[in-house]
């Protein structure tokens, strides 16, 4: 569902660009259920090594305003380190919703809404 003030963020093991952007064309709509919008297609980022998730978040756009509440998510989630980043803005991902694969190529760590920073 798009949503201002929010993003759906999923990470990974891909290690370079090519590889994740061809995944995402070919087969990131069939694992996680649901159609993108070619108009408001996702940011993405990797690397060749797995990086600690807030050093694999700062790329993206608008990033200081969801860190906060992407990184709280991972600590949940106990995941420290990845190679490869997707977000989506403006959307709110609802995975109850949807039919995800069973062993998808990436894995949803949830929403982030946006905060206001101040100074």
């Amino acid at each position: 569902m798009t949503e201002s003030r929010v993003v759906a963020i999923w990470i990974g093991d891909h290690r370079d660009e090519l590889e994740l952007d061809e995944y995402i064309m070919e087969k990131f709509e069939g694992e996680f259920g649901f159609a993108m919008n070619e108009r408001r297609m996702p940011e993405i980022d990797t690397r060749p090594e797995p990086v600690p998730i807030a050093d694999l978040l700062e790329r993206f756009s608008m990033w200081e305003s969801w860190r906060d509440s992407a990184l709280l998510r991972c600590a949940e989630l106990n995941i420290e380190r990845a190679s490869s980043a997707v977000v989506f803005h403006f959307l709110r991902f609802s995975p109850d919703r949807c039919q995800i694969a069973d062993k998808p190529g990436m894995r949803f760590i949830g929403n982030a809404d946006w905060t206001e920073k101040e100074g």
